[in-house]
């Protein structure tokens, strides 16, 4: 990351550079998120009633956040196939993301939706406490989605609530995520690159 982008090649009217591609870079990131918005965004204003969808987990330790994720995209995917068996069938998109807590030592890993249409939303929500009961008592959300941008914001907030950088602390969420697609679509939404060329 530290050399991204270093040494700037112009062959003619080409310019080229190397990008690192990692997670963390502010360079890499900008354009992904750019690629990201561009590829998703037409398919969020086709939505009908677009809805941003907020299910959480239980706050994790580090050494839990890879299989809290694991065990969430199958929870999610349970969530889906049981609706999908009763006849509602979700359109949208999934991003995961964790936050870390300065004053627990923990993380809080939770999924940010946009999901087309509000009985589809509730009944995703629903499930998903089903699926998931020690969530019940923590903050699942469904609000109409007046900002899609928000989705694409980042996967972990490189600072905390008081402005630090915890290198350690994201470390552990970077290697936790390694490997892993942070946005999923689903219901015909063509998948888009998370990769920076």
């Amino acid at each position: 990351t530290y050399h991204c982008t270093r040494s700037i090649l112009q062959d003619g009217n080409q310019i080229k550079s190397r990008y690192c591609n990692q997670r963390w870079c502010l360079v890499c990131n900008r354009i992904r998120t750019a690629n990201l918005m561009r590829g998703y965004l037409p398919d969020i204003d086709a939505m009908i009633d677009p809805q941003f969808v907020t299910l959480t987990r239980p706050n994790v330790k580090g050494g839990y956040l890879r299989t809290t994720f694991g065990d969430m995209q199958t929870k999610f995917v349970q969530s889906k196939d049981a609706l999908r068996k009763q006849g509602i069938v979700l359109k949208g998109i999934r991003k995961v993301e964790t936050t870390f807590s300065e004053l627990r030592e923990d993380y809080h890993p939770h999924f940010h939706c946009i999901i087309d249409g509000k009985k589809e939303a509730e009944a995703l929500k629903a499930q998903w406490l089903i699926k998931n009961p020690k969530a019940l008592h923590y903050l699942q959300d469904v609000q109409p989605c007046t900002d899609p941008i928000e989705l694409f914001k980042y996967f972990t907030k490189l600072l905390t609530k008081s402005g630090q950088f915890l290198a350690p602390e994201m470390d552990v969420a970077f290697k936790a995520m390694k490997g892993k697609r942070v946005f999923q679509p689903f219901g015909g939404i063509k998948k888009q690159t998370e990769e920076v060329e």
